[in-house]
């Protein structure tokens, strides 16, 4: 990635500002990717959840989550 920030395809937005992250990581690129994948592992999770809460009404999981 070579972009000083990431956006979302549908929106156009910035959701990852790389600048930042670049230098919260002290400038490793390799810890950057890991925070990304986690992220994204995790962000996939979350919103099956999130998803799941609201199908089965659980309105306090979704908000928890």
């Amino acid at each position: 990635m070579l972009s000083s920030e990431i956006t979302n395809t549908t929106s156009g937005r910035q959701v990852v500002d790389m600048t930042a992250l670049l230098g919260r990581c002290l400038g490793n690129f390799k810890m950057v990717e890991r925070v990304l994948a986690t992220l994204r592992g995790s962000g996939k999770s979350d919103l099956d959840q999130l998803q799941s809460a609201i199908e089965s009404r659980d309105y306090q999981a979704a908000a928890d989550l």
